[in-house]
């Protein structure tokens, strides 16, 4: 908790609170940091050097699509030996939360900015890429559906049922 407080110190902020946030299905962990100015949101990495690499690419991929203009949390400070990250708090509404009639025109901004990204792809910087620039459906199922089957099914499954 120390090195918290000495991270958000350095950013300026004296007088806060923190509060987790529930995860994200990673090793990550979330705080909100409540100031008298309103709140943000502290990331800290997972340990070790991937975590770092990890957060040194979300704050290039963010900054990338910022300069795109794109929606992106704003970065507010970021130290690159810890790793920890503060950004701007979006709040806690999902759009699954809002009732179906109020999703629609955020579902149409969320094509809309799809269709940005693609258009900015290729001017997308290699070197921000955390471990490969080439996702495939290979790499779809050993990360992403493997890590799903693992991490949320398999404490439900029998052995069997897993393999």
């Amino acid at each position: 908790m120390r090195q918290i407080e000495k991270f958000l110190a350095r950013t300026g902020l004296q007088d806060f609170t923190l509060r987790p946030l529930k995860g994200d299905g990673s090793a990550r962990r979330f705080w909100r940091v409540f100031t008298r100015e309103g709140s943000l949101v502290l990331i800290l990495p997972q340990p070790g050097d991937f975590g770092r690499r990890e957060a040194r690419s979300y704050v290039f991929i963010g900054e990338f699509l910022r300069q795109k203009g794109l929606p992106v949390p704003e970065i507010c400070a970021y130290d690159e030996e810890s790793g920890f990250i503060l950004v701007e708090d979006l709040g806690d509404t999902r759009l699954e939360d809002l009732p179906p009639a109020r999703r629609r025109p955020f579902y149409q901004k969320a094509l809309q900015i799809l269709i940005r990204l693609r258009e900015n792809a290729a001017a997308y910087p290699g070197e921000a890429a955390l471990e490969t620039l080439h996702y495939d459906a290979s790499l779809m199922w050993e990360r992403e559906a493997r890590y799903f089957l693992q991490e949320f099914l398999a404490p439900h499954l029998t052995e069997e049922e897993v393999s």
